[in-house]
């Protein structure tokens, strides 16, 4: 099993070697019970967790998000798994809660005029794709 790993666990650094030794202890004592979470076939939770299951020959067990997860979703599903397994303090999380805006507003293309015209001329209606379009106060 090999997975990609998707740009938001960089939120995380690895687990040092003693945790990690003491969680593959667990999963080679106790069997895994959080499975490893994809999102669209990449990995966004459990990278420790496959690594010691792989090493341990253990079929990890799979659980996928919603396609119609948004990266705000993610990465609030990140942070949250994140905040149990790795026991953050509230200062902690929002300071997560902090990188991970940053990591949403630079993965945004920046809004120009030119970004706005190109998008119109891709679009048929002429008004940018991922934008609502108004009409009488009512969005369509």
């Amino acid at each position: 099993m090999n997975y990609d790993i998707h740009r938001f666990t960089e939120l995380f650094d690895e687990l040092s070697t003693q945790e990690y030794q003491e969680l593959f202890n667990s999963i080679r004592d106790n069997g895994l019970y959080t499975p490893i979470v994809l999102y669209n076939g990449i990995l966004v939770s459990g990278r420790a967790r496959l690594k010691a299951c792989l090493e341990l020959g253990i079929e990890p067990k799979v659980m996928s998000l919603p396609e119609s997860t948004d990266d705000k979703e993610l990465i609030y599903f990140i942070i949250g798994e994140n905040s149990i397994t790795r026991n953050l303090t509230p200062k902690q999380y929002s300071d997560k809660l902090g990188e991970g805006l940053k990591l949403l507003v630079s993965k945004a293309a920046p809004l120009s005029m030119e970004n706005i015209r190109k998008e119109r001329e891709q679009s048929a209606t002429g008004y940018p794709s991922n934008r609502p379009t108004f009409q009488h106060d009512r969005i369509l």
